[in-house]
């Protein structure tokens, strides 16, 4: 509940990407391919949604978040 809490907000962009590699398990190409962008772009949105929802999972006391 936290979690889906915390996705929303985050943008869709990064979300998508998150849940893509994360959720779906695929690969940065095939998400690159479902999204219709660089690999490149993956990779950066990966970052970046990886430390904002460590941001927002704090905010909701959650420490120890994984990087």
């Amino acid at each position: 509940m936290i979690l889906k809490l915390c996705m929303e907000g985050i943008d869709s962009q990064t979300r998508e990407t998150l849940w893509l590699v994360y959720v779906e398990d695929m690969s940065c190409a095939q998400a690159a391919m479902v999204m219709g962008v660089s690999t490149k772009k993956i990779d950066y949105l990966l970052d970046r949604g990886k430390k904002r929802l460590r941001t927002e999972l704090e905010k909701e006391g959650v420490s120890h978040a994984h990087e």
